[in-house]
């Protein structure tokens, strides 16, 4: 990812922040003692423990209920829409038949 960025430009200070709902995923990427339970996985997911590992990337916990891809993805009721238009900094508006 670094490497995009130079292309780009665009110097990177520290660790890249990465933000994760999986937090089973961040113990894995963190815990190396784990790596029996995930040695038949993807090899995109060992390129991850090994930025991890070299402190080239920080995984976050980002709380599913601020995750504002959800009103993209799935229905809301009308109480998580509102939140998910708040999320975005946009104005809801209602229209009456």
């Amino acid at each position: 990812m670094k490497g995009l960025f130079q292309e780009l430009k665009r110097l990177i200070k520290g660790p890249i922040q990465l933000h994760c709902d999986n937090q089973g995923a961040i113990t894995t990427a963190y815990n190396l003692a784990l790596y029996n339970c995930i040695k038949h996985t993807l090899l995109k997911y060992h390129y991850i423990c090994e930025q991890v590992k070299d402190n080239l990337v920080n995984i976050i916990y980002f709380d599913i209920v601020r995750m504002p891809i959800d009103g993209l993805t799935k229905p809301l009721p009308s109480i998580k829409y509102k939140a998910f238009l708040d999320l975005l900094g946009l104005d809801s508006f209602y229209l009456e038949l």
